[in-house]
């Protein structure tokens, strides 16, 4: 690259700035004083004579290497402030830390009959691919509607042990087994999933998950709107 591309590539990054702007207007200025152009006679003697009481009627060598000194100055100037502003970025960056995401795993919930009026229920939880989940504390509970009324047919329990580390390719199950309990009373139940969980940095997270059996699915899915805050507010106010 030969330096006029140079130059021109240069005002080609700074001419969208305000600080470019002054810059360029400097440089051209300085250059036309240096070089006797008639840029001189029309603007700047004009500039100086109204402005400042100045009567320039020869161009001036000095200043024009005055005002090119100054462009360079402010150039320099308005670079060191980008390369710190760049600086910061990166160090927010680097130290921001990747909130974790638990869901379940790959698999879902699984609920089966295994004997006649016992039903076992397993809830594998993992990490998302972004970051691994810390001192996770997770319990579970099944819910059941009864005519225009719901009831716990198992209570929040049984919390997971301490220092449990969960990540995308390991996770841990709530698992436990339901008597008398039929299958279709099960998936006509809700799964809620409650707890907290915690980040590298050690800041923590709540978990509350509701899920229903969804029969064209052939899965377990979350619930949405008014019967999601239905069995919400069903746990809340229990738990009061």
């Amino acid at each position: 690259m030969d330096l006029k591309l140079f130059i021109l590539k240069v005002f080609e990054i700074i001419k969208g700035t305000l600080i470019g702007k002054v810059i360029i207007a400097l440089i051209s200025g300085g250059l036309s004083l240096i070089g006797a152009s008639p840029f001189f006679d029309k603007y700047i003697s004009a500039i100086l004579l109204k402005y400042l009481s100045i009567e320039a009627s020869d161009p001036s060598i000095s200043i024009g290497i005055f005002l090119i000194v100054i462009a360079v100055a402010l150039a320099i100037w308005e670079r060191k402030n980008q390369m710190s502003i760049e600086i910061k970025k990166l160090d927010m960056a680097s130290n921001k830390t990747s909130r974790p995401i638990i869901d379940l795993c790959h698999k879902g919930i699984s609920v089966k009959e295994i004997e006649p009026q016992k039903i076992f229920i397993d809830i594998p939880y993992c990490s998302g691919k972004n970051a691994n989940a810390y001192n996770v504390k997770l319990e579970s509970a099944v819910i059941t509607p009864l005519q225009d009324a719901l009831i716990y047919t198992s209570r929040f329990g049984d919390t997971f042990p301490d220092d449990i580390t969960l990540s995308y390719e390991t996770g841990k199950a709530m698992h436990y087994s339901l008597h008398p309990f039929t299958l279709e009373s099960a998936l006509n139940s809700y799964i809620v999933v409650k707890g907290n969980y915690s980040d590298a940095a050690g800041s923590f997270y709540n978990v509350f998950d509701v899920f229903k059996f969804s029969k064209p699915t052939n899965s377990w899915v979350r619930t949405l709107g008014s019967e999601d805050l239905k069995i919400r507010n069903f746990v809340q106010g229990s738990a009061k």
